[in-house]
């Protein structure tokens, strides 16, 4: 895979959950100005994963004939101006709104952008790059949302959010002036419609299989992004500031995590990673929100946690990736579908657990989302005979692409 590209990439990464984690940072400051309680917008939050299934449905079978920069200027543009509507309406209908165009748009950007590395090369290359491009997301934490914090706790919540548009606004024009719009490789399997498209990627049982296990890793990350900020404030009435210092952490652990996980899987094991760290989420989600731990350990319980689930996440998609023969770019459309009902579960889930029984509630809840999603891991590798070892070799370095792209 090219440098450059490779670079835009992972840049790209960073700007695609700008909005999502940043308005998970100032979540708590949104719901009193929009005159709502937490458990409330947590609710309404779910219209964004509504909306990010419905663009996986409609675009799922044919993303592998469009080229991946022009679904990524989609995306892009629509997380941009998602963020003024927000701000500029100011309303529950604001909301809502930002949530449709936010949902809509992280479909696009993610089943292009997780493709692409898969156009380029395959094998251990494949791991390492992905691992590479998946950490990148953390350092929206990293970077973003000490700035989205402080900007937020000193002019308001708004403010926060436009430093949030700006991200998404220079991952815009970096996608039109770096990404190449090539041609993708024409597909060895008969011309097919629309539902034919459907037929194929449905017949695929272990990809299935892989994905409802990702679904339910995607429902506790979702989760923990939505509602961290908030429980800090309420269990431990700290500053905005303050938390997006300790998100900071949690992106450089979600960074270093899917690195290694990515550079390692073969001495790791897709089995110890998926199943044995579910089983680690489960005990670490009871203590953490369960169990009233004093701060200190709250935050080391909340990195060990993320440690896990960016080292999940990044094989759990490594493996969609290989189950999905040539549509690729379909597997993460798929994949991102997933996402989308995954988040709607866990933070549907959560906003009932929080609104029964306050921070308590929401560890049992996804508690028990954490235990079926280790199950669900166990099934999804016995049914699909997964291997770490890519027997086929590395291919080319450039895409196969059309005379004249």
């Amino acid at each position: 895979m090219p440098r450059p590209l490779l670079i835009t990439v992972c840049l790209l990464a960073l700007a695609s959950v700008s909005n999502t984690n940043s308005f998970g940072l100032v979540f708590a400051r949104a719901a009193e100005g929009l005159g709502l309680e937490v458990a409330t917008l947590g609710g309404l939050r779910t219209i964004e994963n509504i909306a990010s299934i419905a663009a996986a449905l409609i675009v799922a079978p044919l993303i592998d004939r469009i080229p991946r920069k022009w679904l990524l200027l989609s995306g892009f543009g629509m997380a941009t101006v998602s963020v003024y509507v927000l701000i500029t309406l100011d309303s529950v209908a604001g909301a809502v709104l930002f949530f449709a165009l936010n949902g809509a748009a992280m479909m696009q950007i993610f089943g292009s952008l997780m493709a692409m590395p898969s156009d380029f090369v395959d094998g251990r290359q494949l791991n390492r790059i992905m691992g590479l491009i998946i950490g990148c997301i953390a350092f929206t934490s990293i970077l973003v949302a000490p700035v989205v914090g402080n900007v937020a706790e000193r002019h308001g919540w708004q403010a926060g959010m436009v430093v949030s548009s700006g991200v998404t606004g220079a991952a815009l024009l970096l996608t039109a002036l770096v990404v190449p719009a090539y041609r993708l490789p024409a597909s060895p399997e008969p011309s097919a419609g629309v539902l034919q498209r459907y037929r194929q990627i449905l017949a695929r049982t272990p990809l299935l299989v892989m994905l409802g296990s990702n679904m339910l890793r995607f429902a506790q990350l979702s989760a923990i992004l939505t509602f961290l900020s908030s429980v800090f404030i309420i269990r431990y009435d700290l500053s905005l500031g303050v938390i997006g210092l300790i998100i900071s952490g949690v992106g450089v652990m979600f960074f270093l995590s899917s690195l290694l996980s990515g550079v390692l899987l073969h001495w790791l094991r897709t089995y110890r990673i998926l199943v044995w760290g579910g089983c680690l989420a489960v005990i670490l989600l009871a203590l953490m929100f369960i169990a009233e731990l004093p701060l200190a350990l709250m935050i080391v319980s909340t990195y060990l946690f993320i440690v896990v689930i960016a080292a999940q996440e990044n094989t759990g998609t490594i493996a969609a990736l290989r189950l999905a023969g040539h549509a690729r770019g379909a597997a993460m459309s798929w994949n991102e579908l997933a996402a989308g009902f995954g988040a709607l579960i866990g933070i549907g889930f959560g906003s009932i657990g929080l609104a029964i029984m306050d921070v308590r509630g929401l560890g049992i809840a996804l508690t028990a989302i954490a235990i079926v999603a280790t199950v669900v891991s166990f099934a999804a590798l016995w049914v699909s005979g997964y291997s770490d070892e890519e027997p086929e070799p590395e291919r080319a370095s450039q895409p196969v692409s059309a005379p004249g792209n």
